[in-house]
């Protein structure tokens, strides 16, 4: 599994004590008999003295931090960390000394190879799986999952020290990627961590390209790039607000879907006009997939009063982002039947037209927060989205 010598930074999203590498796993002090597990995905549970606790972890800064459900956040300093020990010091300064536990988990990792006293294992091939099916949101072949531990096996002579520092990067990113739980936040995320891999393969042969990312690109077709702002338009996006605003032409009451023909049009409409769109609205654009996926299925679990609820708050905001009380063409007097008719008509015009750009109007990621604010109002998740291992 080739790498490549660039640095990813994900701004503030990403910060991490490199000190505090793969601490996940199972830790106990035997000072206060407690037991702390931290799993990949974020959560914890903390058994001790008083009881059992649960909640969210994370490390900044060389901070490690619980979150327990009261909401309440505990800061502790990193103080020391290695393989089989993790120490902190709480905010009064009082130590505390962890030592791994050897989980079931840890026993199946496996060394694949060894090159002067560096070993490859198959927990760093499991990052490279996971990076790739954090950008394409799916799992991978099991053939595919071989192909890249081959790989692996065969280049990591030839630089074990420089692979397993970029490993060891894109772990310590994966880990902060599995606490997300913002799509808007999730989305850019994957953006510019997708954006530095094309960017760091835009003129590569395909025989020079990592394994690690040819495996995308046989998910994803990029339809076009702006390098400026870190964002790449994928064909699975396209599809994404395609489908985004066929759900939205629901909510107006109009139950329809583009034909094969009008979805290849608006795609390359979009990939020959990209750079040209408000940057608020290219950024929604490259995260469409997920918006659609968060608002689908907050909608499936809603009561069809709920439904309705969300319904006319949409259709009212809608209206009043577009200003169709002022528009000439475009009347209502405030009813629902007719704010609702004001803005069906406006929509069955520009599909008529094949407008794509119109139909885009408004939505961006300013909207799709509010939209996800007034499912909240009326009954969802307020968990909208996680990291997940497929």
């Amino acid at each position: 599994m080739k790498l490549i010598k660039f640095t990813i930074v994900f701004m503030l999203l990403l910060t991490v004590s490199a000190s505090a590498q793969e601490i996940y796993g199972t830790w106990q002090n035997s000072q206060y008999n407690a037991t702390m597990i931290l799993e990949r995905d974020g959560t914890y549970a903390f058994t001790g003295p008083y009881g059992v606790s649960t909640g969210r972890w994370g490390v900044q800064n060389q901070q490690f931090w619980m979150q327990g459900q009261s909401g309440q956040v505990l800061y502790y300093m990193i103080t020391g960390y290695s393989a089989t020990n993790f120490n902190l010091a709480d905010a009064n300064g009082v130590p505390l000394y962890y030592t791994r536990n050897a989980s079931a988990a840890d026993a199946t990792i496996t060394v694949l190879a060894d090159c002067n006293g560096k070993q490859l294992t198959s927990d760093h091939i499991n990052t490279g799986v996971g990076i790739i099916q954090f950008i394409i949101g799916q799992s991978i072949k099991e053939s595919e999952i071989a192909e890249l531990r081959q790989a692996s096996i065969e280049e990591f002579p030839s630089g074990p020290d420089e692979w397993l520092r970029q490993i060891a990067s894109l772990k310590q990113s994966l880990q902060q990627l599995h606490q997300l739980q913002d799509p808007l936040q999730i989305g850019a995320a994957r953006q510019m961590l997708f954006s530095e891999f094309y960017k760091a393969t835009i003129n590569m042969t395909q025989s020079d390209i990592p394994l690690l990312i040819r495996v995308i690109y046989r998910y994803v077709k990029v339809l076009a790039w702006d390098q400026t702002n870190s964002l790449v338009l994928t064909d699975r996006d396209a599809d994404g607000m395609i489908e985004y605003i066929e759900f939205s032409n629901q909510l107006y009451g109009i139950n329809t879907k583009f034909s094969s023909a009008e979805r290849q049009k608006y795609k390359n409409d979009l990939a020959h006009q990209f750079i040209l769109i408000p940057l608020d609205q290219r950024q929604f654009l490259c995260s469409a997939s997920l918006a659609l996926l968060v608002l689908k299925a907050n909608w499936q679990q809603f009561s069809v009063s709920q439904q309705e609820q969300f319904q006319d708050s949409y259709v009212n905001n809608q209206t009043d982002q577009y200003g169709l009380a002022q528009v000439e063409g475009y009347p209502y007097n405030g009813t629902r039947a007719e704010k609702r008719a004001a803005l069906s008509r406006m929509r069955r015009e520009n599909m008529a037209n094949q407008n794509m750009f119109n139909m885009m109007n408004n939505m961006n990621l300013s909207t799709h927060a509010t939209m996800l604010n007034t499912i909240e109002n009326y009954g969802g998740t307020g968990r909208y989205w996680e990291v997940v291992d497929y």
